[in-house]
């Protein structure tokens, strides 16, 4: 049985959805949550926060680091109220998909749980979603929440 679950999330309404669906499933089987959040590597771009006009990296970091402590914190939530246990994970890559696999295989999940959208919009119509990717190129079941 699935005991160990990833939960990819980018804080969208459609992961929160997918996210409920993860923890309910965990509670059942009195399972665990691996909550993941990937994000974007720094790619410096021109702002008005320093002297050359691109933000300082440890500024960028601070920014990005809060932002995905909120989103992980609301899957913690989540699952503390459903008294579900949850570990935080963060991963740092311009391939999402792949971040995603490498997670739930570092963390020995049996399954991944994930919304059939995100927040892609037009490039996911163009490159396809990372959804997809996910089914694609993972060894380890994908369960695909809509």
């Amino acid at each position: 049985m699935f005991k160990k679950i990833l939960v990819p999330t980018d804080g969208s309404l459609f992961s929160e959805d997918a996210t409920c669906c993860a923890v309910a499933l965990a509670k059942e089987v009195a399972g665990q949550i691996i909550a993941c959040y990937v994000d974007q590597p720094y790619a410096p771009f021109p702002s008005q926060g320093s002297g050359n006009g691109f933000p300082v990296l440890s500024d960028f970091r601070k920014v990005k680091d809060k932002e995905a402590q909120r989103i992980l914190g609301m899957v913690e939530n989540l699952c503390w109220r459903e008294g579900v246990n949850c570990k935080k994970v963060t991963k740092d890559s311009s391939v999402v998909y792949q971040a995603i696999i490498d997670a739930a295989t570092e963390n020995d999940c049996d399954l991944i749980c994930m919304a059939a959208h995100g927040r892609g919009g037009a490039r996911a119509i163009v490159l396809g979603s990372e959804t997809s990717k996910v089914l694609t190129h993972s060894k380890i079941p994908v369960l695909v929440c809509r």
